[in-house]
Protein backbone atom coordinates (compact mmCIF):
# COMPACT_ATOMS: atom_id res chain seq x y z
CA UNK A 1 0.00 0.00 0.00
CA UNK A 2 2.72 2.17 0.65
CA UNK A 3 4.46 1.67 -2.51
CA UNK A 4 1.63 1.63 -4.35
CA UNK A 5 0.72 5.49 -2.79
CA UNK A 6 3.85 6.90 -3.56
CA UNK A 7 4.94 5.65 -7.10
CA UNK A 8 2.08 8.21 -8.61
CA UNK A 9 2.68 10.86 -6.57
CA UNK A 10 6.41 10.77 -7.41
CA UNK A 11 5.03 10.22 -11.45
CA UNK A 12 2.53 13.89 -10.85
CA UNK A 13 5.91 15.94 -9.09
CA UNK A 14 8.05 14.32 -12.27
CA UNK A 15 5.31 15.54 -14.82
CA UNK A 16 4.82 18.92 -12.96
CA UNK A 17 8.53 19.16 -12.95
CA UNK A 18 8.56 18.93 -16.70
CA UNK A 19 6.10 21.06 -17.50
CA UNK A 20 7.56 24.12 -15.60
CA UNK A 21 11.14 23.69 -17.27
CA UNK A 22 9.33 23.45 -20.77
CA UNK A 23 9.64 27.28 -20.84
CA UNK A 24 11.73 28.76 -18.82
CA UNK A 25 12.02 31.89 -20.60
CA UNK A 26 11.42 33.25 -23.54
CA UNK A 27 13.15 36.66 -25.10
CA UNK A 28 11.23 39.80 -25.32
CA UNK A 29 10.38 43.11 -28.17
CA UNK A 30 10.21 46.39 -26.08
CA UNK A 31 9.74 49.40 -28.04
CA UNK A 32 8.68 53.27 -26.29
CA UNK A 33 5.56 54.30 -27.23
CA UNK A 34 5.26 57.83 -25.65
CA UNK A 35 7.60 60.40 -24.09
CA UNK A 36 9.96 60.67 -26.78
CA UNK A 37 10.28 64.54 -25.98
CA UNK A 38 9.30 66.69 -22.67
CA UNK A 39 9.26 69.87 -22.02
CA UNK A 40 10.15 71.22 -18.37
CA UNK A 41 7.19 74.09 -18.42
CA UNK A 42 4.36 71.63 -19.18
CA UNK A 43 2.27 71.43 -16.06
CA UNK A 44 1.44 67.91 -16.10
CA UNK A 45 3.46 65.08 -15.43
CA UNK A 46 4.83 63.23 -18.77
CA UNK A 47 3.33 59.51 -19.34
CA UNK A 48 5.88 56.81 -20.38
CA UNK A 49 4.40 54.14 -22.46
CA UNK A 50 6.26 50.81 -23.91
CA UNK A 51 4.89 48.24 -26.18
CA UNK A 52 6.05 44.54 -25.49
CA UNK A 53 5.98 41.41 -27.82
CA UNK A 54 7.71 37.76 -27.57
CA UNK A 55 10.36 38.28 -29.71
CA UNK A 56 9.62 34.42 -31.59
CA UNK A 57 6.03 35.28 -31.67
CA UNK A 58 3.10 32.81 -29.68
CA UNK A 59 4.61 30.72 -27.33
CA UNK A 60 3.62 27.30 -25.63
CA UNK A 61 0.78 28.01 -23.08
CA UNK A 62 3.43 26.92 -20.05
CA UNK A 63 5.14 30.12 -20.59
CA UNK A 64 2.02 32.25 -19.50
CA UNK A 65 3.19 31.07 -15.84
CA UNK A 66 6.59 32.66 -16.42
CA UNK A 67 7.28 35.73 -14.79
CA UNK A 68 7.90 38.92 -16.87
CA UNK A 69 9.46 42.06 -15.11
CA UNK A 70 10.53 45.12 -16.15
CA UNK A 71 13.50 46.98 -14.43
CA UNK A 72 16.35 49.60 -14.96
CA UNK A 73 19.79 49.61 -14.42
CA UNK A 74 21.09 47.53 -11.56
CA UNK A 75 22.31 49.48 -8.91
CA UNK A 76 20.84 52.93 -9.77
CA UNK A 77 18.70 54.79 -6.81
CA UNK A 78 15.70 55.18 -8.79
CA UNK A 79 15.03 52.14 -11.34
CA UNK A 80 14.82 54.15 -14.43
CA UNK A 81 16.17 57.04 -15.61
CA UNK A 82 16.58 59.30 -18.10
CA UNK A 83 20.44 60.41 -18.35
CA UNK A 84 21.86 63.50 -20.40
CA UNK A 85 25.59 63.75 -21.74
CA UNK A 86 26.05 66.55 -19.28
CA UNK A 87 25.33 63.39 -16.71
CA UNK A 88 21.83 64.79 -16.06
CA UNK A 89 19.04 62.51 -14.67
CA UNK A 90 15.56 62.87 -15.93
CA UNK A 91 13.74 61.06 -12.86
CA UNK A 92 11.22 58.66 -13.75
CA UNK A 93 8.44 56.87 -11.04
CA UNK A 94 7.31 53.76 -12.31
CA UNK A 95 3.98 52.84 -11.44
CA UNK A 96 1.49 50.27 -11.18
CA UNK A 97 -1.45 50.15 -13.44
CA UNK A 98 -4.02 47.74 -15.03
CA UNK A 99 -1.15 45.26 -16.47
CA UNK A 100 1.84 45.43 -14.17
CA UNK A 101 2.07 46.20 -10.66
CA UNK A 102 4.97 47.86 -9.07
CA UNK A 103 7.25 46.24 -6.24
CA UNK A 104 10.63 45.87 -5.06
CA UNK A 105 12.22 48.82 -7.68
CA UNK A 106 10.65 46.61 -10.78
CA UNK A 107 7.00 46.18 -12.68
CA UNK A 108 5.57 42.53 -12.69
CA UNK A 109 3.34 42.10 -15.50
CA UNK A 110 0.00 40.47 -14.77
CA UNK A 111 -1.43 37.07 -15.54
CA UNK A 112 -3.99 38.47 -18.07
CA UNK A 113 -1.01 40.64 -19.48
CA UNK A 114 1.32 37.76 -19.75
CA UNK A 115 -1.15 35.62 -21.16
CA UNK A 116 -1.54 38.07 -24.49
CA UNK A 117 1.92 38.38 -24.64
CA UNK A 118 2.52 34.45 -24.82
CA UNK A 119 -0.39 34.16 -27.59
CA UNK A 120 1.63 36.55 -29.75
CA UNK A 121 0.02 39.67 -29.10
CA UNK A 122 1.74 43.47 -28.21
CA UNK A 123 1.23 44.41 -24.77
CA UNK A 124 0.74 48.42 -24.65
CA UNK A 125 1.66 49.18 -20.57
CA UNK A 126 2.06 52.58 -19.09
CA UNK A 127 5.23 51.82 -16.98
CA UNK A 128 5.59 55.53 -15.03
CA UNK A 129 5.55 59.24 -15.58
CA UNK A 130 8.15 61.64 -15.81
CA UNK A 131 7.85 64.50 -13.04
CA UNK A 132 6.72 68.04 -14.24
CA UNK A 133 9.12 70.64 -13.95
CA UNK A 134 12.23 69.18 -13.88
CA UNK A 135 15.01 71.92 -15.51
CA UNK A 136 17.42 69.93 -17.23
CA UNK A 137 19.29 71.43 -20.45
CA UNK A 138 18.12 70.70 -23.38
CA UNK A 139 19.21 67.64 -25.51
CA UNK A 140 19.34 63.95 -25.58
CA UNK A 141 18.32 61.77 -22.96
CA UNK A 142 18.41 57.98 -22.70
CA UNK A 143 17.39 55.02 -20.11
CA UNK A 144 18.08 51.47 -20.32
CA UNK A 145 15.05 49.20 -19.60
CA UNK A 146 15.46 45.84 -19.57
CA UNK A 147 12.67 42.39 -19.28
CA UNK A 148 13.32 39.40 -17.63
CA UNK A 149 10.68 36.92 -19.06
CA UNK A 150 12.03 33.58 -16.84
CA UNK A 151 15.58 33.07 -17.03
CA UNK A 152 16.20 35.40 -20.15
CA UNK A 153 16.15 39.23 -20.31
CA UNK A 154 15.42 41.53 -22.86
CA UNK A 155 15.72 45.39 -23.22
CA UNK A 156 16.82 47.55 -25.60
CA UNK A 157 17.39 51.98 -25.24
CA UNK A 158 14.63 54.93 -24.57
CA UNK A 159 14.91 58.22 -25.18
CA UNK A 160 13.92 61.65 -24.41
CA UNK A 161 14.51 65.09 -25.84
CA UNK A 162 14.07 68.17 -23.61
CA UNK A 163 12.90 70.78 -25.19
CA UNK A 164 14.02 74.15 -24.82
CA UNK A 165 11.93 76.23 -22.31
CA UNK A 166 12.10 79.32 -20.45
CA UNK A 167 9.19 80.21 -17.63
CA UNK A 168 9.31 83.53 -15.42
CA UNK A 169 9.55 82.77 -11.99
CA UNK A 170 8.67 84.96 -8.62
CA UNK A 171 7.10 88.22 -8.91
CA UNK A 172 7.68 87.70 -12.70
CA UNK A 173 5.23 85.20 -13.30
CA UNK A 174 2.21 87.32 -14.49
CA UNK A 175 4.35 88.68 -17.05
CA UNK A 176 4.69 92.40 -15.82
CA UNK A 177 7.04 94.53 -13.86
CA UNK A 178 6.68 97.86 -12.56
CA UNK A 179 9.58 100.78 -12.83
CA UNK A 180 9.14 104.23 -11.03
CA UNK A 181 11.37 106.77 -11.73
CA UNK A 182 13.06 108.49 -9.17
CA UNK A 183 13.95 112.42 -9.17
CA UNK A 184 12.08 114.71 -11.99
CA UNK A 185 12.21 114.03 -15.58
CA UNK A 186 12.84 117.94 -16.07
CA UNK A 187 16.17 117.81 -14.08
CA UNK A 188 16.98 113.54 -14.88
CA UNK A 189 15.01 110.58 -13.45
CA UNK A 190 15.95 106.91 -12.86
CA UNK A 191 14.58 103.32 -12.35
CA UNK A 192 14.91 99.91 -12.54
CA UNK A 193 13.33 97.04 -12.07
CA UNK A 194 14.30 92.93 -11.29
CA UNK A 195 12.65 90.14 -13.61
CA UNK A 196 12.73 86.49 -12.54
CA UNK A 197 13.09 83.29 -14.81
CA UNK A 198 14.34 79.58 -15.32
CA UNK A 199 15.54 78.32 -18.65
CA UNK A 200 17.83 74.96 -19.51
CA UNK A 201 19.06 77.34 -23.11
CA UNK A 202 20.07 79.61 -24.42
CA UNK A 203 17.20 83.06 -24.66
CA UNK A 204 16.72 85.08 -27.83
CA UNK A 205 15.68 88.44 -26.51
CA UNK A 206 13.35 90.88 -28.44
CA UNK A 207 12.63 93.81 -26.96
CA UNK A 208 9.93 96.56 -28.32
CA UNK A 209 9.07 100.10 -26.59
CA UNK A 210 5.65 101.38 -27.56
CA UNK A 211 6.74 104.59 -27.77
CA UNK A 212 10.34 103.87 -29.42
CA UNK A 213 12.14 104.44 -26.71
CA UNK A 214 10.14 107.45 -24.88
CA UNK A 215 7.70 108.62 -22.19
CA UNK A 216 4.67 110.21 -23.40
CA UNK A 217 1.93 111.85 -21.98
CA UNK A 218 -0.98 110.43 -21.82
CA UNK A 219 -2.94 113.28 -23.47
CA UNK A 220 -0.29 112.36 -26.27
CA UNK A 221 3.24 112.91 -28.15
CA UNK A 222 1.69 116.03 -29.20
CA UNK A 223 1.30 117.35 -25.35
CA UNK A 224 4.23 115.90 -24.07
CA UNK A 225 7.64 113.49 -24.93
CA UNK A 226 10.87 112.47 -22.71
CA UNK A 227 13.19 110.45 -24.49
CA UNK A 228 15.25 107.95 -22.28
CA UNK A 229 17.74 104.92 -22.21
CA UNK A 230 17.11 101.90 -21.47
CA UNK A 231 19.63 98.60 -20.53
CA UNK A 232 19.49 94.89 -19.49
CA UNK A 233 22.21 94.02 -17.61
CA UNK A 234 24.07 97.24 -18.76
CA UNK A 235 23.49 95.85 -22.53
CA UNK A 236 21.94 98.66 -24.39
CA UNK A 237 18.43 98.65 -25.67
CA UNK A 238 18.19 100.68 -28.81
CA UNK A 239 14.48 100.85 -29.64
CA UNK A 240 15.36 103.36 -32.55
CA UNK A 241 15.20 101.20 -35.08
CA UNK A 242 12.84 98.63 -34.47
CA UNK A 243 13.29 95.79 -31.67
CA UNK A 244 16.30 95.59 -29.90
CA UNK A 245 17.89 92.00 -30.24
CA UNK A 246 19.97 90.36 -27.40
CA UNK A 247 21.35 86.87 -26.69
CA UNK A 248 21.34 85.55 -23.18
CA UNK A 249 23.30 82.52 -22.79
CA UNK A 250 22.68 79.68 -20.18
CA UNK A 251 25.09 79.68 -16.88
CA UNK A 252 22.31 77.85 -14.75
CA UNK A 253 19.19 75.90 -14.99
CA UNK A 254 17.87 77.32 -11.59
CA UNK A 255 16.05 80.61 -11.20
CA UNK A 256 17.98 83.73 -12.35
CA UNK A 257 17.04 87.00 -12.52
CA UNK A 258 17.62 90.19 -14.96
CA UNK A 259 18.21 94.36 -14.50
CA UNK A 260 15.81 96.20 -16.40
CA UNK A 261 17.40 100.31 -15.46
CA UNK A 262 15.91 103.08 -17.13
CA UNK A 263 17.52 106.53 -17.28
CA UNK A 264 16.14 109.72 -18.16
CA UNK A 265 18.24 112.74 -19.73
CA UNK A 266 17.39 116.12 -17.81
CA UNK A 267 14.13 117.10 -20.16
CA UNK A 268 13.36 120.70 -19.54
CA UNK A 269 10.16 121.96 -18.85
CA UNK A 270 7.58 120.09 -19.20
CA UNK A 271 3.46 120.02 -19.13
CA UNK A 272 2.31 118.70 -15.72
CA UNK A 273 0.51 115.52 -15.94
CA UNK A 274 1.37 111.49 -16.38
CA UNK A 275 4.14 109.87 -18.61
CA UNK A 276 4.57 106.49 -19.44
CA UNK A 277 5.69 103.51 -21.79
CA UNK A 278 5.63 99.82 -22.09
CA UNK A 279 8.56 97.77 -22.94
CA UNK A 280 7.61 94.09 -24.32
CA UNK A 281 10.27 91.43 -24.49
CA UNK A 282 9.84 88.55 -25.76
CA UNK A 283 11.93 85.38 -25.50
CA UNK A 284 12.79 82.37 -27.34
CA UNK A 285 14.54 79.56 -25.86
CA UNK A 286 17.17 77.76 -28.18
Amino acid sequence: MILRFRVPTLAALLIASTGAVACPGYEVTVSQASASSYNPVDLADTILILQLSATSGALPTECEIVPVQIEGLRGEPQPLQFIGADGGRLATELLSGPDATFAFQSLSLTADARGRLVRGQTVTIQVGRLRAGQFLRTGAYSATVRVLAGNLESGGTLGVTVAPAMLLRSSSADGVEDILLAGDPQTGASGSTVFFYRTNADLKVSATSRNNGALVHRRGAEVGRIPYSATLDGMPLDFAGGPAMLDLHLTQTSLQSRTITVQVLPAGSLAAGRYEDVITFSFAAF
